[in-house]
């Protein structure tokens, strides 16, 4: 009997389904890469709105830039004017046929107006090497510029600790006389940056410090609805009032915003120190507990008192348990074209 030839097959079946799913997904990846390049990214609006509001303050910074260096290069040769001046009287040994105290006067004036120009080139060198040009300060974007300062600073008991656990433990300690308020870091925290403040207000600025909790009250008895010149003793007797301060109670921002009103003229520059939303709106709530809603409202309510048109810089400190605050302080400051930082346990 005659064996029957075998047909070599080339491709078997399994050899046609291997073929068969790698033509397969060689055809799904084409699909996936050519659906992810034509899709369209959405622009970002609030990102690209705040990349355009940092490219305005860059120019504004470069534009001041070259002003402090005119002004310091105008300061600059009239010292050099001053100075040579100065040494020709001194160098002169003959003497004067005119009467001798109109020398003396002149010289006494010019040595007086080398020391004021000396004085003056320092202060222009020092504001150049701290880069703070015509009263903005670049290193934290806080702007110094106002004619009338008011400095908010959240007195309520949070601003204690930053673990909320804490708080009314170290209160309670301060208040038996088992702590004293210097062991209050937090605080301490706050009042360095108070003392910073307000040594960045010029000369000529008027400026004001509330304190609040569930009330409000300026720093300086007394001065409630009055603006504070910048002297330097008016200075310091601010800096001690908030410094001896001891935190208590809840937080109303309502309540502090809407003592804006009462001065006068309105002031065109607004620094807020805050930990978080506040706790309560003009009056106290009815119930214990707080939901972050009605923490939300609360604040909503509140910056409806500030006046249209005048920035707001809020200083933000850490505290457990308020994950909102930061967002809606930053969506304040952007509204109100202020500035908002959360500054380092280092800083000022």
């Amino acid at each position: 009997m005659m064996r029957k030839e075998r047909r070599n097959i080339a491709f078997s079946l399994s050899f046609l389904d291997i073929m068969a799913c790698g033509f397969g997904a060689v055809t799904l990846l084409f699909i996936i890469l050519s659906y992810n390049i034509e899709d369209d990214v959405s622009p970002d609006i609030v990102a690209t709105a705040e990349i355009e509001r940092l490219r305005d303050d860059l120019d504004v910074a470069e534009d001041d830039l070259i002003k402090i260096k005119d002004d310091l290069r105008l300061a600059r040769t009239s010292l050099k004017a001053a100075r040579n001046k100065f040494n020709d009287l001194k160098r002169q040994d003959e003497v004067p046929e005119t009467d001798p105290s109109l020398d003396d006067d002149e010289y006494k004036k010019l040595e007086q107006t080398v020391k004021e120009l000396e004085a003056a080139l320092i202060e222009l060198e020092e504001g150049e090497a701290q880069e703070r040009w015509y009263g903005k300060n670049l290193m934290t974007g806080l702007d110094f510029s106002g004619q009338r300062i008011l400095i908010l600073v959240d007195g309520s008991a949070s601003m204690l600790s930053e673990r909320f656990r804490e708080v009314f433990q170290l209160l309670e300690q301060i208040k038996t006389g088992q702590s004293a308020i210097n062991d209050a870091k937090k605080w301490q925290w706050v009042v360095k940056t108070v003392t910073w403040l307000v040594a960045n207000i010029g000369e000529n600025v008027l400026f004001q410090v509330y304190l609040y909790d569930t009330s409000a009250k300026p720093a300086l008895s007394n001065t409630i609805g009055t603006w504070l010149s910048a002297d330097q003793l008016v200075k310091e007797e601010v800096i001690s009032a908030v410094r001896t301060h001891l935190p208590n109670s809840g937080t109303s921002l309502e309540n502090v915003l809407s003592e804006i009103k009462s001065l006068d003229p309105l002031p065109d520059l607004i620094f807020l120190l805050t930990d978080g939303l506040p706790t309560q709106g003009q009056t106290k709530p009815k119930k214990y507990m707080i939901t972050p809603s009605e923490r939300r409202k609360y604040f909503l309510n509140a910056v409806e008192q500030i006046p249209a048109g005048v920035p707001v810089s809020t200083i933000l400190y850490p505290l457990d348990g308020d994950p909102e605050a930061a967002l809606l302080y930053w969506k304040l400051a952007y509204d109100s074209r202020g500035s908002f930082i959360t500054p380092s346990r280092d800083w000022p």
